[in-house]
């Protein structure tokens, strides 16, 4: 998405692209799917307001519902692991950038605050099965095993964007300047890799144990085939 609350959507493997009124006027963080047509959307307006919001449809983005709405709150990434259990998080702008978490168990119909202590910028969540999952953010993540009520946080990185895990216990964060961190016990113990850039990396995805995508600053894209050890340029930003 963008700041004026567009979304992108390709039928024909990115091909081509149509853009998708949401009538929300503000930035779309984060776009989750739980099939081809329902998914959900988390943005912020940073007017006066200072308002996130969580949108969602049924129709593959044709239109879409507000759901929540929150004031002085900054919400940066949506996650699913089912059609009815869903997670979303960000930071409070004023409290000064307390974690902020929230749960749903009926499609985002409610969504749920949990509390937390953990004072950091919330910037990505996943869930590998309704009761594990991890969040990422500033020098921080953040992990749980009940589903949400409850983390367990530990002090990792500089500022951390992306956070995936494709096992239970194989996981990667990426963030600021290039940063790269592994895991392999669940998050217990994280350590570092190199990826060859100092630009920002905003997005990791692996699609097995070896094979994994990471994106960022002025279009770089990189590309590893052994787990993150070695990491090749498909696309080298210039900035």
């Amino acid at each position: 998405g963008d700041n004026s609350g567009i979304i992108h959507k390709t039928t024909n493997g990115g091909d081509n692209w149509i853009s998708q009124q949401t009538g929300f006027n503000g930035y779309a963080r984060s776009l989750f799917f739980s099939n081809s047509l329902t998914g959900w959307f988390a943005g912020y307006n940073f007017d006066s307001s200072y308002e996130s919001v969580i949108m969602k449809t049924t129709n593959s983005g044709d239109n879409w519902i507000l759901q929540t709405t929150l004031t002085n709150s900054n919400l940066s990434s949506i996650f699913f692991t089912s059609q009815s259990t869903g997670w979303a998080v960000g930071y409070e702008l004023f409290n000064p950038y307390k974690a902020l978490i929230l749960r749903t168990i009926n499609g985002g119909g409610n969504w749920i605050q949990y509390q937390t202590d953990t004072y950091a910028q919330l910037r990505s969540v996943f869930f590998v099965s309704p009761s594990t999952g991890w969040a990422a953010g500033s020098n921080v993540i953040m992990k749980t095993t009940n589903g949400g009520i409850s983390w367990n946080s530990q002090t990792v990185g500089y500022l951390l964007y992306s956070v995936f895990f494709p096992s239970m216990l194989t996981g990667w964060v990426s963030g600021a300047f290039g940063e790269f961190f592994k895991t392999t016990n669940g998050g217990i113990n994280w350590y570092s890799q190199q990826t060859g850039t100092d630009f920002f990396l905003y997005s990791v995805y692996f699609s097995s144990a070896a094979s994994g995508i990471a994106v960022g600053d002025y279009g770089t894209m990189l590309k590893t085939t052994n787990s993150g050890d070695q990491w090749n340029f498909l696309s080298k930003g210039n900035g």
